[in-house]
Parts: structure tokens; sequence; C-alpha cells
């Protein structure tokens, strides 16, 4: 009888640590499928993703500014494209764009920008100046990651030897190009701290104000990389 009452006991403890151990396993499943919606995980997606629409501009960027080059699309002083084959000219500039598109709403989306609200907008899920929005979301985000590194470089006294440090020498301003880029002056009230969704939203409906189209965007975002000397 002993034995019989030890296995039993022996039974019930095994079975008392087995469910503490599955309400563990719960408990640490419902954190991880959580992860998505913590701060943390936010920024984490977001840099990745404007690490992503960065690239995409440089390269589409560098692609453009090598058509205007060669002379296949001709832009005019009042920054309009002259000439015959606008329609042409504007598919192609499509073709080049569109990964920049894809890139820029995703983007959006770290922000808590929806479709429905892009759709309101701009009417149009393809509207080229949804990219002009990631390229001030962008501009934004990297001029505020500059100023924080520029004031912790004087904090640190490292302006006594600023002609030879790297966070301190003078470079081009994010939202100075962004604004000779696209013009958009009234976007820079918005900017006075981080970034939010209801910023974002303010600062897409004055983009939204304005009418470009594919070619109009193009030249944007090559002005936008060449002021930055990116090419």
């Amino acid at each position: 009888m002993k034995m019989i009452g030890a296995y039993v006991l022996r039974s019930i403890g095994n079975k008392h640590w087995i469910g503490v151990l599955a309400i563990g396993l719960v408990f640490w499943i419902q954190s991880c499928q959580k992860e998505g919606t913590t701060p943390e995980y936010r920024n984490v997606a977001r840099e990745i993703s404007l690490t992503a629409f960065e690239k995409s501009i440089k390269e589409s960027g560098s692609q453009i500014g090598k058509m205007i080059k060669s002379g296949a699309i001709d832009i005019s002083q009042d920054g309009t494209t002259s000439g015959k084959g606008l329609d042409d000219h504007s598919l192609k500039l499509k073709r080049e764009l569109k990964p920049v598109l894809g890139h820029s709403r995703e983007l959006l989306t770290t922000y808590g920008i929806s479709e429905d609200f892009l759709a309101r907008e701009f009417s149009n899920p393809e509207d080229p100046r949804i990219i002009l929005a990631g390229l001030w979301l962008m501009a934004a985000e990297r001029q505020g990651t500059s100023s924080r590194m520029q004031n912790r470089a004087q904090i640190l006294n490292f302006g006594l030897f600023a002609q030879e440090n790297s966070l301190t020498e003078a470079k081009p301003d994010w939202m100075e190009c962004m604004l000779a880029a696209v013009g958009v002056d009234a976007i820079v009230e918005f900017l006075k701290g981080n970034v939010t969704e209801a910023i974002a939203r303010k600062a897409i409906r004055k983009i939204a104000s304005r009418t470009l189209g594919w070619v109009g965007v193009a030249l944007a975002l090559y002005e936008y990389g060449n002021c930055m000397g990116w090419y």
C-alpha cells in the first residue's frame, strides 16, 4: 500500500509540474505572438524598412540620373518634361520607380499608416506621390539621428578634433535637400521631435496636395539624391 501511495503522489507531482510547464509554454507563445506590437519590435522593423527604402532610392535615382544625362528625358526649367514621347517617359520612370513605391508603402505601415488611409488621400494605390511621403519620413528620421549624433559629439567634447571626426563634420542636410527637391515648406513645422503617426499623416496630406506624376516624382527623387551627394 505504501508503494502504491508513493506512486500516486509521484504521479500527481509529475502532472502538477507538467501543468505548470504547459501554462508557461502558453504564456511564452502568446508573448511571441504579441512581439510585433512592442515598441522595440516596431523600431527594428522601421529601421529595416528605412534601410531598404533608402537603398532603393539610391539605386533608382542613379538610373534616373543616367536617363537625364543621356538625353532620354529632357527637363525644362520649370521641371516639366518637354518633347515628344511624354507617355513613354512616364512608363519608363514608372517601371523604374515601382520597387521604390513598394518600399515606401512598407515603410509607411511601420508608422501605422494603412492602405485605406493612402487610398483616401491619393485615390490610387500606385500614386507616385506615395514615394515622396516615404522620402519625407526617411529624411525626418535620418535628420533626427544626425542631430542626436552631433549633440552627443559636442557633449563629449569631440569638437576639439572636429576636423578629423566624422560625427561633427559638415554634411548635407537631409531636410534641406528634401525641401529643395519637393518644395513642401509647410512640412518643416511637423519636425519638432520624433515622427509619430499623427505627424506622418499631416505630412502625407501636404504631399498629397501637390500635383505630381511619375515624371515629377522621379525628378524630385533625383534632385534629392543629387543634393545629398549620392551620385
